[in-house]
């Protein structure tokens, strides 16, 4: 749900920065709990992050990255040379 999120932001006529910030964002949570489940997991209940894991993507992660998106790209345009 988080990727389809991701990608239905620029057909809500976003910059697609900011659909990439937010893919990129959940894919960086995802990986983070394959590691914690499957490579170092520190309990016998790692595995529940698993399935939590879309829903934290979803609510907090994804529009995390999505606002450090749209923030990076109002910077880069505020600090560009004029033309």
């Amino acid at each position: 749900m988080p990727y389809a999120v991701a990608a239905l932001l620029p057909k809500l006529r976003l910059p697609p920065a900011i659909g990439a910030g937010y893919a990129m964002a959940a894919l960086t949570g995802d990986l983070y709990m394959h590691y914690a489940a499957f490579l170092r997991p520190r309990s016998s209940t790692a595995a529940l992050g698993l399935l939590l894991m879309p829903l934290w993507n979803l609510v907090l992660i994804g529009p995390i990255g999505a606002a450090s998106a749209w923030g990076w790209q109002r910077l880069r345009i505020l600090c560009s040379p004029p033309r």
